[in-house]
């Protein structure tokens, strides 16, 4: 809860203070807490990850250790065979692909939002995007933690 609170106060760039944090992201920390004896490691990648989600912005995404890998943007192109850049005109014509021309914007953005999943669905008016969430803990240093813990 103090947690919550602090964090909910807190202003940054892209995000207003005294904001109320959405449910799902409140439950997603209590779940932390509930795995470590209802403390939250604030030096753990779970408590990374929960950050990330209540400033996308700012915190970065805290990659589980080992999977993923560096390249450069001319390693990307050769390994995906695409471009790293779009000019303007090609970037409209690509999201105009994404959508079918058929269908008008609000049926197709109703449908889509359909077929995700409860977990998966992204609120875009909250900003909380579920989707990428990780349940996989890394302690910076977990044998002290431990240790501390059962003091």
């Amino acid at each position: 809860e103090k947690i919550v609170r602090v964090v909910a106060s807190l202003p940054s760039a892209s995000v207003p203070a005294n904001r109320t944090l959405h449910q799902e992201l409140v439950a997603r920390l209590v779940r932390v807490a509930q795995q470590h004896d209802g403390v939250v490691p604030l030096h753990g990648r779970l408590f990374s990850q929960w950050m990330h989600f209540a400033y996308p912005r700012e915190c970065p995404y805290p990659h589980a250790a080992g999977t993923t890998k560096l390249m450069s943007s001319e390693e990307w192109s050769q390994a995906t065979g695409m471009k790293v850049s779009l000019m303007l005109a090609d970037l409209e014509r690509y999201v105009e692909q994404l959508r079918p021309v058929t269908q008008p914007m609000d049926l197709w953005q109703q449908q889509h939002e359909q077929q995700q999943s409860p977990q998966q669905a992204c609120d875009e008016e909250t900003g909380t995007c579920m989707a990428m969430w990780q349940d996989v803990e890394e302690l910076v240093d977990a044998g002290h933690w431990d240790i501390t813990r059962k003091a």
